[in-house]
């Protein structure tokens, strides 16, 4: 009877402590139902420093901060400046909202500048895997020409 009591109360202790965790999420704002994609994309586009398309070539963790560093070869600009290549920062995943890139994969990026002119995304953007962005490249429309000589950075 003790020993039943001892585990009991063991079990009980241990999943006290393991609920009583402070949890963090991700919450994103949510677009109201009577919006129209249209407005949805255009609104973002407007939030975004840059909004464009490209394949992911490389992902870094990075060791004096929480996150991780990917680089993209862009394809397409909607806005920003045109680079063959650029690093856009993002969260590990889960609380952080952090994106879940993956090396290879085609994505449409909307990204924001920070002061210090980092790009950042993260999973409450529109940023997405470029095969089902089909909708947002409708409305985004034709890409923007640049001189392929411009090396400005975003």
């Amino acid at each position: 009877m003790t020993m039943r009591f001892f585990l009991m109360s063991a079990l009980m202790m241990i999943s006290i402590l393991t609920l009583s965790q402070v949890i963090f999420a991700c919450t994103c704002e949510i677009t109201p139902g009577n919006i129209s994609l249209r407005k949805v994309v255009r609104d973002a586009k407007i939030r975004s420093s840059v909004v464009f398309s490209g394949e992911v070539l490389e992902i870094s963790n990075l060791t004096n901060r929480y996150g991780v560093k990917v680089a993209f070869r862009v394809e397409s600009v909607w806005k920003g400046k045109k680079l063959e290549e650029v690093v856009v920062f993002t969260g590990k995943g889960g609380g952080d909202c952090g994106y879940p890139f993956v090396i290879g994969g085609k994505y449409l990026v909307y990204a924001l500048q920070s002061r210090d002119g980092i790009l950042t995304t993260n999973i409450c953007q529109r940023t997405q895997l470029f095969s089902s962005a089909n909708e947002d490249i409708a409305i985004l429309g034709k890409p923007k020409i640049w001189n392929t000589k411009d090396k400005d950075s975003l």
